[in-house]
């Protein structure tokens, strides 16, 4: 169920800028975004936080463009981007989408009934975020926008699945009424690192910010600080089998994990299920 945050008077916000360097080599950025006229609406279709968003996008390899201005959790908000540049983040190439509209993407929509509450309060304080984006830009309700809009992409997906934008928009016309401020500090909560499970040589490799790239446990637990606690996100199909002996030998190796989202087969390509919790030999 959905946290109330009808009264919630403040958003804790947090500048975690992708640094010069990658945008000139990954061309995150298309240009100044000389007005401001829409603000659209993503989920970012994975379990991480929102500096863990950050994380991902900063750590893009050369060619991959995609990028956001914002990402928001349950805790608070990050400014990824700085608002007086373009992203690619609405597949529509020059279009309005990522030449005039600020993204903000609702993180941890991958998770479900394993991490109940979390997703539910991200999108209480996208809410938030972006009824003082417009009301910031004097722009009308009708300017928000939702990524499907733009390109047809299924985006932002939970919301879609849920047949509920109308009621988002009604929520944020709700809160432009007396817009939550924004408040300068992290907001609480513990930490996690997320992880980006890809194919690799021979069989896996995981993919953590800055572009680093682990195919062997002990490799990886020596790169992490200590005390780190891994979300692990995986897009490809395995069967079973494969991700409990990959899970099992990560444990084995002293690396801590919180969540470990796989494909669910013949399922939505947005579904996934974190295995994590689930005892040797009953991963389905």
């Amino acid at each position: 169920m959905s946290q109330d945050f009808s009264k919630k008077t403040s958003l804790p916000f947090r500048k975690l800028h992708v640094p010069e360097e990658t945008i000139r080599r990954n061309q995150l950025i298309g240009g100044p975004l000389p007005q401001v006229k829409f603000i659209t609406i993503h989920n970012t279709a994975e379990p991480f936080s929102a500096v863990s968003e950050q994380d991902r996008v900063a750590g893009r390899e050369a060619g991959k463009p995609v990028s956001f201005h914002y990402a928001v959790d349950e805790r608070e908000a990050v400014e990824l981007i700085a608002p007086v540049f373009a992203c690619h983040h609405a597949g529509d190439g020059s279009g309005s989408g990522n030449a005039a509209s600020l993204a903000i993407e609702i993180c941890r929509s991958a998770c479900r009934e394993e991490r109940p509450g979390l997703y539910e309060a991200a999108e209480s304080n996208g809410v938030l975020l972006a009824a003082y984006l417009l009301a910031h830009y004097g722009l009308p309700l009708s300017a928000l926008k939702k990524h499907q809009d733009w390109s047809g992409k299924f985006c932002p997906h939970r919301i879609l699945e849920n047949d509920a934008w109308n009621a988002f928009v009604g929520r944020v016309g709700e809160a432009m009424v007396s817009p939550a401020e924004l408040i300068p500090g992290e907001g609480s909560g513990a930490a996690e690192l997320g992880a980006m499970l890809v194919p690799g040589d021979p069989s896996w490799c995981i993919a953590l910010n800055g572009g680093l790239r682990f195919q062997d446990c002990a490799s990886l637990k020596a790169a992490l600080p200590a005390g780190t606690v891994l979300l692990v996100s995986a897009w490809e199909e395995r069967e079973p089998a494969f991700w409990r002996s990959l899970l099992k030998a990560l444990r084995a190796a002293g690396i801590k994990i919180s969540g470990f989202y796989v494909p669910v087969t013949g399922a939505s390509p947005w579904l996934r299920q974190d295995i994590s919790h689930f005892a040797e030999g009953a991963l389905v």
